[in-house]
Formats: structure tokens, sequence, C-alpha cells
């Protein structure tokens, strides 16, 4: 699994928005005491208040192609400002907001109330399997069918939730629930349906440039070059692609444990393969560069390095999540993205004898 920080917490149901009821939104939530205080942000609107009697009522802009939020202590509650009366009980477990009409609030709480269930029918069911489960690889196995399972649940819920919701934030929220796992070609499909407003976004808009990118550097595409300073020492991509070897090139970070996890794969791939022939080169990304050193010490990696790459490549590329694992050909086309696990070796020899 790649590694990305995804919360199925923060998505919405699939309901057909109805227009605002009023050109402000009558927030009212409730606290245990006078002593407390809830933090407010919503569109231009960020601030603290101290609830009366345990009660705080604020008059908020409407704001529905963003998420506003509250937060209290060291939860926050996500809502969506629609111009309706909404309330939020701070003093429940898992305070939710409240909305008193069937517009875009009402759906994303109706939807957070769904998506919670779904995840404690998760949490249950993975206790179940460790509990009663004894073979460590029947174990994984159980563990991977219900997380498949689970996601299937998630991705069916957040596709309603954008066709009912194409112009604001419960749309905007569920497809940033989805958009890593879908092909490319249905992302696109689906930004495409969803209005100009929230196409502008810049969320939908660094989507959009990177399908974009991801295009431009899709297998069969010739490599695209670029150029790294770290202390005054420059490093071209084309000092190593390009060069009239195949080149297996991992994109990683020293925080990213799933890179860590592949570097064993790649070491098997390299103790084979390097010579005349292969070659591979790591480039960190979105990394501390002293950090990047040490980790790559610590896993004795023994192939090139480009340290300091951070957003360089990933914007060139496409890349939005990490161990990315690409293998070019000799004269730097780019032959496999996206490579993991056994995958890679097995890639490898299909082309280097």
């Amino acid at each position: 699994m790649k590694f990305r920080v995804i919360s199925i917490l923060a998505a919405a149901f699939a309901l057909a928005a109805c227009s605002q009821t009023s050109d402000r939104t009558r927030l009212t939530c409730y606290t245990e005491g006078d002593s407390d205080h809830i933090r407010v942000i919503c569109a231009d609107v960020d601030t603290v208040v101290y609830p009366q009697g345990g009660v705080a009522v604020l008059e908020l802009p409407v704001e529905t192609l963003d998420v506003s939020s509250v937060v209290y202590y060291t939860s926050s509650v996500s809502f969506v400002s629609d111009g309706s009366e909404i309330s939020i009980d701070l003093r429940e477990e898992q305070p939710v907001a409240e909305s008193s009409a069937k517009g875009i609030a009402a759906a994303y709480s109706k939807f957070n109330k769904a998506v919670n269930a779904l995840q404690k029918e998760y949490v249950d069911a993975a206790h179940k399997i460790d509990v009663e489960t004894e073979s460590d690889v029947e174990k994984s196995a159980k563990m991977g069918d219900l997380y498949e399972k689970v996601s299937i649940k998630l991705l069916d819920i957040s596709k309603k939730a954008i066709k009912s919701n194409r112009d604001n934030a419960v749309g905007l929220v569920a497809l940033s629930n989805i958009y890593n796992g879908l092909e490319s070609s249905e992302l696109l499909e689906i930004i495409e349906t969803l209005s100009p407003d929230l196409q502008e976004t810049e969320f939908v808009s660094a989507l959009l440039s990177s399908l974009n990118a991801s295009s431009a550097t899709a297998e069969g595409k010739m490599f695209t070059d670029f150029e790294v300073n770290y202390h005054g020492n420059i490093q071209k991509f084309s000092d190593y692609v390009g060069k009239g070897k195949y080149v297996l090139v991992d994109f990683w970070a020293s925080w990213c444990a799933p890179c860590k996890a592949e570097v064993p794969n790649l070491k098997q791939v390299y103790e084979k393969y390097h010579g005349d022939q292969f070659d591979i080169l790591s480039v960190a990304v979105w990394d501390d560069a002293e950090a990047t050193l040490k980790s790559a010490e610590e896993l004795g990696i023994p192939w090139n390095q480009i340290i300091n790459a951070q957003e360089i490549p990933t914007s060139i590329y496409g890349i939005d999540g990490i161990p990315h694992i690409i293998l070019f050909g000799p004269d730097g086309t780019i032959l496999k993205r996206d490579l993991r696990g056994a995958q890679i070796g097995e890639t490898v020899a299909k082309y280097v004898k």
C-alpha cells in the first residue's frame, strides 16, 4: 500500500443538496461548561468562543465549496455552512454536526455517521480475526479480504456522493476519499462531471495537474529530465537515465515505512542484475536531506542517489504517493511504472538478461 494519509471520516453521503435557507448559518455548540472554549473556522472566520451556560451560538457566512470546522480540545468536528441551522453536541463521544434542513450540511452529517459505522464494522471484524485466527498467513489473508470489502463499500458510498453533489463540498470531500484508488481515466471522467467552481478549487486543480503529468510521462513515453541542487552540487536525472542502461528509479523518503519495506526487494534485484546493462537510482522526495542520508546509510543502500529532490520530480511525473518505482529503458523510455514487491524483480527479468 502506498503511504498516504487518507481519512474515511472526512467524506459526505449521497443526498442531493437543497438550496440554502439563509445567507447566514446559525451554529449552536453545546459543551460541558462555561470554562470550556471552542475554535470555529469557517470561510474568513477563525475565532475562539467561550460558551455561556454550556452553549455557544454563532452566525457564520455561507461557504458550500469548503468544509468548516469546530475544534474542541483535541477533537475536531467538520460541517458545511449551507445557510441552515446547525447544532453540534460536543459532549458526545463522537460528536457530529446536525442540520435543521435537508441540505448540504445534512448530507455531510449523514455520511459521517455512515462512515463511522463502516469504520466500526472494520475495527470489530479486524479484532475478531486477530483473536480467532492463529496462523499469521491465514490472518494476513483474512485481513486483506476485509480491507478489500470495506474499501469497495467506501468507494460505492463516495461515488454516489459525488454524483449527487457535483457543485459543493460534499462531492469534493467524497472525491478526496477515493481519488487515489481510481484509474486515471475514471478519475478524469469524474472530475469532468464536477461544476466549474469545484474544478477550479485547489484540490481538483492539483489532481488535474497530476493527471496531465502522469499522461505526459506514461509508459512508452521518453523520460523528462530535471535537476536538483544540494549544497551547490547539481545532479541531473539525465546523469543516470538514458545512458544505455536499464535503470530502476525508486522515488522514496526516509519517513515512509512502505518505502523502506521495498529496500530488501530492490537489493535482491540490484545484486542479481547490477552491471553494464542495469542499475538502480534512488530519488529522495518530500524529505529532509540529512534524514535521507542517515536513513540510506542505515538501510545500506549501495546504489546511486539524488538527494533533496523534494516535489520537483513528483510534479513532473505525476506522483502522488510513495514509494513509486519506475523502470526506464536504455534510451530513457519509460517501460513500467508503479512497481512493487515481487513485481519489481519479475519486470526487470523480462528486460535484463
